[in-house]
């Protein structure tokens, strides 16, 4: 589904990461995926860009970051799965 979005593997790995933390920091994904922390920090910029992922505001000294949907899908409200809009 992602890469039909023109995601490369590094891009749907650290958004898939993402989506089962629910919001995380550019530490807690470089550890979970084996990543070094500026790679990942690449990777969100970048998916921001394409409105997958949104920067909140920074706890502290900790920027988190929380998944977005893909924006060529919605959810199909009762029907239980997701549909192209």
């Amino acid at each position: 589904m992602l890469a039909a979005l023109g995601l490369g593997p590094a891009e749907e790995e650290i958004y898939r990461l993402l989506v089962a933390r629910g919001r995380a920091a550019v530490h807690e994904l470089a550890a979970d995926g084996g990543r070094p922390e500026s790679e990942v920090r690449e990777v969100l910029t970048d998916l921001a860009g394409r409105g997958l992922v949104v920067r909140l505001a920074s706890e502290g000294a900790v920027t988190r970051y929380l998944a977005a949907p893909p924006p060529r899908w919605r959810w199909a409200g009762n029907s239980g799965g997701a549909v192209t809009s």
